[in-house]
């Protein structure tokens, strides 16, 4: 008997299931995309270039990093040189695929405990203040 092809995950369905834990859990969220429209198409944001795919947090404080893949795609060097930065500075960041969907409760929970261990970082007053 012959088995149906696999549906391969592609990386924008794979960002939805993402954002969609991220939704459950209580995480605001904001995509960074590496184009930008013009009057006639998209053109590459360098400015954008290597930032992770997701950026999310808490009002509490909590911060996490997310750069989506799916085979055969993997981290570029400067993906990779960043990713590495910011955990050297202690923001939890990560590069996921599909197979890695599953974990993504258990890394909010990391990055929930690192804003709890770490304290307050800036105090913003509201505005008028």
């Amino acid at each position: 008997m012959t088995r149906p092809p696999v549906h391969k995950v592609t990386e924008a369905e794979f960002q939805d299931q993402v954002v969609e834990l991220l939704d459950l859990h209580g995480w605001e969220h904001r995509h960074v995309s590496a184009t930008a429209p013009t009057g006639d198409g998209w053109r590459p944001d360098f400015a954008a270039r290597d930032l992770p795919d997701l950026i999310a947090w808490r009002p509490d404080g909590a911060i996490a990093a997310f750069e989506l893949k799916v085979a055969p795609r993997k981290l570029t060097p400067g993906q990779r040189a960043l990713l590495l930065a910011w955990r050297a500075a202690g923001v939890p960041c990560w590069a996921l695929y599909p197979d890695d969907l599953e974990d993504v409760p258990g890394l909010l929970r990391v990055a929930s405990n690192w804003c709890r261990s770490r304290g307050p970082f800036i105090a913003i007053p509201a505005h008028g203040a």
